[in-house]
């Protein structure tokens, strides 16, 4: 089958990103190109993993800034609802002999052709470019025919991996609420994707337009800042020590602190679409011990343990049970069990024994 070894190097590739350069050799090997590229997004140099062979033509097009003049960014703009698309389905013979990318940039390097497929839609495409050299010719209909009996393989591929990796994300939400803080997880441009139930948004902290908008604009840079490191491609020597933005509230209640950290297994991967974690550390809620000393110390359940958590932070019961996912009928009978094992009777009593285990 045609592809066969492409379908199987994608699937590797699409979770284990360091081989993104030799997978994409061969998948450019077995559909019968010299080179392919894998574009996630926009054509940016920090968003292109390039296969081995065509390294050094990929860093020559950003060098030279040619993507300023490559007419096919305007043109050349596949969907998932289409197969592969050819130089000849978006230009004339006559237009490729006069169009100065194909004229003066692609030919005097030996290369000529193309063939590109999106395999993820939305807001971050995820693009495919196949690449064959001037005297290999065009990609003919026929070959166009059959490559489109890989991409099916290509695009699940591309969707299985999306979805694995977004689990991975959601572990780290997930692991902030437990700890009582906010969390949130941002994609390549810095836009929010996802928030978990402890963020608490509008003291301090907004959502605007998809980014994080701080109360007061004097802390808006340092915010921007925080968040320009972490989802940077660029190795972290080359970037400005990460640091904490704090925020002040108008409700006058102690500020937020907000970290913003790099998801390292995300950065490098195309298939990601989260690339870094927010924790934002609510000041003014009282510290409380960490769910394991309590499980350790007194015997708490798991959610028995993350009920006491929220209620040593101050959440209401009623608030404590949302978050816990259960009734409050049914946060009460556990509450009941949590005074039982810590030998508490009263919510004071059991928030004061935990402001001292903190």
């Amino acid at each position: 089958m045609l592809g066969a070894e492409a379908i199987d190097t994608f699937f590797r590739g699409a979770t284990t990103p360091g081989l993104w350069p030799s997978a994409l050799e061969t998948i450019a090997r077995d559909l019968k190109s010299d080179g392919a590229t894998l574009v996630d997004g926009p054509a940016w140099r920090s968003r292109v993993s390039t296969s081995t062979q065509i390294a050094s033509f990929v860093e020559e097009y950003f060098s030279l800034d040619v993507n300023q003049f490559d007419s096919r960014e305007g043109r050349v703009n596949p969907t998932t609802d289409n197969s592969f698309v050819s130089d000849f389905d978006t230009y004339t013979a006559e237009e490729i002999e006069h169009d100065p990318y194909y004229v003066e940039f692609l030919r005097p390097r030996g290369f000529g052709w193309h063939a590109v497929a999106c395999l993820r839609g939305g807001d971050s495409p995820l693009v495919l470019s196949l690449k064959r050299r001037l005297n290999q010719g065009p990609f003919q209909r026929a070959e166009l025919a059959r490559m489109a009996k890989v991409l099916p393989y290509l695009r699940a591929g591309a969707q299985a991996a999306q979805m694995a990796l977004s689990f991975r994300s959601q572990d780290h939400l997930e692991a902030l609420r437990l700890e009582g803080h906010g969390g949130v997880l941002l994609n390549q441009d810095g836009r929010v994707l996802a928030i978990n139930a402890a963020l608490g948004l509008g003291d301090g902290l907004s959502i605007v337009d998809g980014r994080l908008r701080a109360a007061y604009s004097a802390e808006q840079g340092a915010l921007d800042r925080a968040v320009g490191v972490a989802v940077s491609l660029a190795a972290p020597h080359e970037l400005p020590v990460p640091a904490p933005a704090v925020l002040h509230r108008p409700s006058g209640r102690r500020p937020l602190i907000v970290r913003v950290a790099r998801l390292f297994e995300a950065a490098p991967n195309p298939m990601a679409l989260a690339r870094a974690v927010v924790g934002v550390v609510d000041t003014d809620v009282q510290p409380v011990p960490a769910a394991s000393l309590l499980r350790d110390s007194f015997g708490l359940t798991p959610k028995e343990a993350e009920l006491t958590m929220l209620l040593g932070a101050g959440r209401t019961l009623n608030e404590a049970a949302d978050l816990c996912h259960i009734s409050l009928s049914h946060a009460r009978q556990r509450l009941k069990v949590v005074f039982q094992k810590t030998e508490t009777s009263r919510q004071s009593e059991l928030v004061s024994l935990l402001m001292r285990l903190a």
